[in-house]
């Protein structure tokens, strides 16, 4: 393609997979191919809590810039929220988790789905909180004065 069209950066979010063993080659791959029109690539797993986000959320970031750049990823800042301080204090029903779901929790076969398993210290930082569509447990929402059990 010609440089003029090509864009000054790219941003690429991913799972830390993206490198893993099995996927290395494809990473490697689209690593080259970004070199190839002319990029300077910089990757780096970062994790949430390390940027002011009480949510243990692990992702591969790549800035990808046109030219002869130089990038550093931001430096960690320390966390100050807790969940707490994120969460409203009057929260609408509908956003709940019924008793119906409650109860499949306690009752799955499935340990990462299990209810024990979900719940988190409402004090500090939360696993990564997904949708119906994605695979881990729907619409969790931490329950009121829940803890996890360690």
């Amino acid at each position: 393609q010609e440089l003029g069209r090509l864009p000054q950066v790219l941003v690429m979010e991913n799972v830390p997979l993206i490198h893993s063993q099995d996927n290395l080659p494809s990473f490697n791959r689209w690593i080259q191919s970004l070199e190839s029109m002319g990029y300077k690539n910089y990757w780096q797993d970062l994790i949430a809590t390390d940027y002011g986000i009480p949510q243990t959320r692990n992702r591969t970031f790549m800035v990808s810039i046109l030219g002869d750049y130089n990038y550093s990823f931001p430096k960690p800042i320390p966390l100050e929220k807790k969940l707490k301080d994120m969460l409203e204090d009057n929260v609408d029903e509908k956003y709940f988790i019924s008793d119906k779901m409650i109860q499949g929790m306690i009752n799955t076969n499935f340990n990462s789905y299990k209810l024990e398993s979900r719940l988190q210290d409402l004090n500090g930082a939360v696993d990564t909180l997904t949708t119906a569509t994605g695979s881990r447990c729907p619409h969790a929402i931490p329950i009121k004065n829940a803890t996890k059990k360690v």
